[in-house]
């Protein structure tokens, strides 16, 4: 399904799992935009600076405390690092089911994220794309429904019936 993302955007995508307060990259697609995304799997990033994380984070309310006590470090210009901030953007995100990334953790940076549910409706990790934020303004809605689409897939496998 990431090949199939990639290919559909262009963009990087990738497999995300929550691992304390960072997310864990665990499969990356790379994109075929000239300006792209680069991560290894394996890499580690603050959960709350990245749409993977905040998708997640946005379906484990209990992880909040945790992530906001290690610290919302500004990143970016943009970075959020209020405790009430990033807890309102949670709740739109779960409200939306997408999480979208304007430049939290790097200035040109952009990425679209969403959940992927196991058989007993957990969220268990996201799917997304990142790329170049130019890529991410009128197409940010064709974005999300990609990406959605493979959420849905991808969760499908994993057993969810939505």
């Amino acid at each position: 399904m990431l090949k199939w993302l990639t290919t559909v955007t262009g963009q990087t995508s990738g497999l995300v799992v929550l691992r304390g307060t960072d997310v864990l990259y665990l499969d990356i697609r790379d994109g075929q935009e000239a300006l792209r995304f680069y991560v290894e799997p394996g890499a580690r990033a603050p959960a709350y600076g990245t749409a993977s994380g905040k998708v997640m984070l946005a379906w484990h309310p209990e992880r909040v405390p945790q992530v906001v006590k290690a610290g919302l470090r500004r990143l970016t210009p943009t970075t959020i690092v209020g405790a009430a901030d990033l807890r309102r953007e949670l709740r739109e995100i779960r409200r939306a089911g997408v999480a979208i990334n304007r430049g939290e953790r790097q200035p040109d940076l952009a990425a679209v994220a969403a959940p992927l549910f196991d058989a007993h409706g957990e969220c268990v990790a996201a799917v997304g794309i990142a790329g170049s934020r130019t890529r991410f303004t009128d197409d940010l809605e064709e974005f999300k429904r990609h990406v959605r689409k493979a959420s849905d897939e991808i969760s499908a496998k994993l057993g969810h019936r939505a």
